[in-house]
């Protein structure tokens, strides 16, 4: 027999060829990891519409998909796809989620519809369509256990096909309260009983449900609506944001999702010509895969990449107008806000509060002094409270009388 003795250079290059390969399959795994985190899950037959579109009243649900993962104790949840209607009063086909309690109830649900903030503007960016999108529901547990029916709509053009009309009032108003009635129609024991919590856009969405409710759809009943960091002030966000990175993210979301909406505005005379590519870039994004961000070679903020100034260019000015939220409520509001907001201006919370309060209008403000943004968390037990109080009819809780007149109200 004869043995061989390897050498300690042999041992020293086996070694290294084994550490070469370890490294490269864990810089696959990195590669790998990195693809699945910065890209979203892109949506599926499901959301594909029907072609054309079956004759049918708002609210009717076209498909439904049960989801299971994540699910609550004692509930059901679907995925949905109902019908709605555009900004143009066009018939459209909206997605979103259904969450019910199992348990055999005597008197019809209450109905708690959620429009959930900021996400993106194209199909990829819907909540409904990720395989885990029930644990993105903040307090769904609580809500179940406190009986609710709980609506969630993705808005149009997230998950649909199209581009969403990211922050138009009208469009975004008309899925939340679509999804009310999809609800109704998906669960038996659903009433016409309803709530809205709005968080940062969703607050903005919330307010204009709210006030086109006794129009669009009259047959629900509004009991009340609470909004977290509720983006109301959209000139004041605009102007707050342009020389941040925080604008840099979220304003390609308004311009596109504008000029896809409106035909008179032209995004090539909109954006520096050298910034054009990577603000189309930034406006593919969603906020809920935020390492995509890493993809683009660097943020810019507006105020380098805008060639105009939406304060007080047309049609800019117009659009911003008609999508910040005047008309009255007259239904209770519950305005909530994070004093140390680095997102939307907590001032506009205040501004709104006082308006509102001046044109007699049922208010309650809460600020949360040292709080960033909606301040979701931190207020969730107060606002279902206060949600369930006015379903109990029980007096309002308005601090209108606290409120100093419009001009006068600071954030300080």
């Amino acid at each position: 027999m004869v043995s061989v003795q390897r050498t300690w250079r042999q041992r020293l290059r086996d070694w290294a060829i084994v550490i070469g390969i370890m490294t490269l399959v864990l810089l696959f795994s990195v590669y790998v990891w990195f693809n699945d985190e910065a890209n979203p899950v892109q949506p599926g037959a499901f959301y594909t519409p029907p072609d054309p579109l079956p004759a049918g009243v708002a609210g009717e649900v076209l498909r439904s998909e049960k989801l299971t993962r994540d699910l609550p104790e004692h509930a059901e949840a679907w995925r949905v796809l109902y019908l709605s209607t555009d900004m143009n009063d066009r018939p459209i086909a909206v997605s979103g989620i259904v969450i019910t309690p199992t348990e055999a109830v005597d008197t019809p649900r209450r109905i708690l519809a959620l429009a959930h903030g900021t996400q993106g503007i194209y199909p990829a960016c819907a909540t409904s369509q990720l395989p885990d999108a029930l644990s993105h529901i903040d307090g769904l547990q609580t809500m179940i256990d406190q009986g609710f029916v709980v609506a969630i709509t993705d808005y149009p053009g997230l998950g649909t096909p199209g581009v969403h009309p990211y922050l138009i009032g009208k469009s975004e108003a008309q899925a939340v309260l679509d999804s009310v009635r999809a609800a109704q129609n998906l669960v038996p024991d659903a009433g016409s009983e309803f709530a809205i919590i709005g968080v940062s856009q969703g607050g903005h969405s919330a307010m204009f449900s709210a006030q086109l409710v006794s129009t669009y759809a009259p047959e629900l009943t509004l009991t009340g609506t609470v909004t977290q960091a509720g983006a109301f002030d959209l000139a004041g966000i605009l102007q707050a944001r342009m020389d941040d990175r925080v604008g840099g993210i979220l304003l390609p979301f308004v311009f596109y999702g504008w000029a896809s909406n409106y035909p008179d505005i032209d995004m090539d005379t909109a954006v520096v010509p050298e910034y054009q590519e990577r603000v189309e870039q930034l406006a593919h994004t969603c906020t809920s895969t935020p390492l995509a961000y890493l993809k683009v070679r660097g943020i810019p903020v507006p105020a380098e990449f805008l060639a105009i100034d939406p304060l007080t260019t047309e049609p800019w000015m117009s659009i911003l107008a008609e999508n910040t939220p005047h008309s009255p409520v007259d239904t209770p509001l519950l305005l909530v806000h994070g004093t140390a907001d680095s997102v939307i201006p907590f001032q506009g919370s205040v501004d709104e509060a006082a308006q509102r309060c001046a044109n007699g209008e049922d208010v309650t403000f809460l600020q949360y002094p040292g709080v960033e943004h909606a301040a979701a968390k931190e207020s969730f037990l107060t606002a279902l409270g206060w949600i369930e109080d006015r379903f109990d009819g029980k007096p309002s809780t308005s601090n209108c009388a606290n409120r100093p007149p419009p001009g006068l109200a600071t954030a300080a």
